[in-house]
C-alpha cells in the first residue's frame, strides 16, 4: 500500500499500560465524553505524526460508517430488507413525526396534525 500510494508508513504500538496512563489527559482534551476505545491511541498517533513533521495522517477512522463496519450491520440488514410502507420504514416514520410537529402561524408548536 505504501509503495502504491507513494507514502511513508510505520507501525505505532500502544500498550495497555500506556493507554491507562494517558486516559485522564485524553479525556480532558475532548469536547464531550465518548466511549471510543481508540481515543488514547489516536492521541498518541497524532503526537507521533506531529513529531515526524507531518500534518496529515490517514488511519481508517470513520471507515465503519462509510463502508458498513460491524456497528452498522443491523442498520444495513434492515435497509436491505426494507419494504416501503412497513411500520419501520424511515419515510413513513418521518412523515408521522412531521405531522405531529406542525407549528402555528407564529412559529410555536401546536402538537396537532393539520
Amino acid at each position: 500500500m505504501a509503495t502504491h500510494c507513494h507514502t511513508r508508513h510505520r507501525v505505532l504500538t500502544v500498550s495497555g499500560p500506556t493507554v491507562a496512563s494517558r486516559l485522564a489527559e485524553a479525556a480532558a482534551l475532548l469536547d464531550s465524553p465518548v466511549g471510543d476505545p481508540l481515543t488514547v491511541p489516536n492521541l498518541i498517533m497524532a503526537e507521533a505524526v506531529a513529531a515526524d513533521g507531518a500534518s496529515v495522517v490517514l488511519n481508517g477512522e470513520g471507515g465503519d460508517p462509510v463502508f458498513g463496519g460491524p456497528k452498522n450491520l443491523p442498520m444495513l440488514v434492515q435497509e436491505m430488507h426494507r419494504r416501503p410502507g412497513a411500520l419501520w420504514d424511515e419515510d413513513r416514520t418521518t412523515r408521522c413525526v412531521a405531522l405531529s410537529i406542525r407549528t402555528s402561524p407564529h412559529g410555536a408548536p401546536t402538537g396537532r396534525a393539520p
